[in-house]
């Protein structure tokens, strides 16, 4: 996002500096556009609004063009490595903490997920009207989103006795983590 305020502000230390270097006073570049002196001390502070036609009468009197004054477009920041769809973290359900220990373990083993934390849940479900709540265990697991199919099949097997499976794009994250999780990860 474009920081409008900085950007005022430099258009205004630039008008401020072309217009000592042509040794014209703030009253007459003021009177050029209509405008007070006060307001062009403003100007130059960034805290007053200026319209196109007013920068470029100003740059005729300062002796250059308007685009002269204007400052350098802001620099656009690095490219990320990664898009905010490449990863995952896929969440498994699982009836006993073995089970998913063995789900994770394996996953991370065979290079399906980076690591994952395991905690206890209490899961409510409706069953034919009656509330059921139950202690299982849920594991989530950091992937990247290419595996995300593999890693559901080899959650989803059934010795793994996993009653649920969900997961959800990681929206944003700090770049060292994000590129732990594709070293860690398969890749073929």
């Amino acid at each position: 996002m474009t920081d409008i305020f900085g950007r005022q502000r430099a258009l205004g230390a630039r008008i401020r500096a072309r217009r000592r270097e042509a040794g014209v006073k703030q009253a007459a570049l003021a009177a050029v556009v209509g405008k007070a002196q006060s307001w062009v001390s403003r100007l130059e502070r960034g805290a007053a609004p200026l319209e196109f036609g007013q920068l470029e009468a100003m740059a005729k009197v300062l002796g250059c063009s308007a685009a002269d004054l204007l400052p350098p477009p802001a620099s656009s920041p690095a490219p990320p490595r990664w898009k905010n769809r490449d990863f995952v973290v896929l969440s498994s359900v699982h009836l006993s903490e073995d089970s998913a220990r063995e789900v994770v373990g394996g996953a991370i083993r065979e290079r399906l997920a980076a690591g994952a934390q395991i905690y206890p849940v209490v899961s409510a479900r409706d069953a034919d009207g009656e509330m059921v709540f139950a202690t299982e265990w849920k594991a989530d697991l950091t992937t990247r989103a290419d595996l995300v199919e593999q890693l559901t099949t080899f959650m989803t097997h059934q010795s793994h006795r996993v009653t649920g499976v969900v997961g959800v794009t990681i929206s944003s994250g700090a770049l060292p983590y994000l590129d732990w999780v594709n070293t860690q990860t398969a890749s073929d």
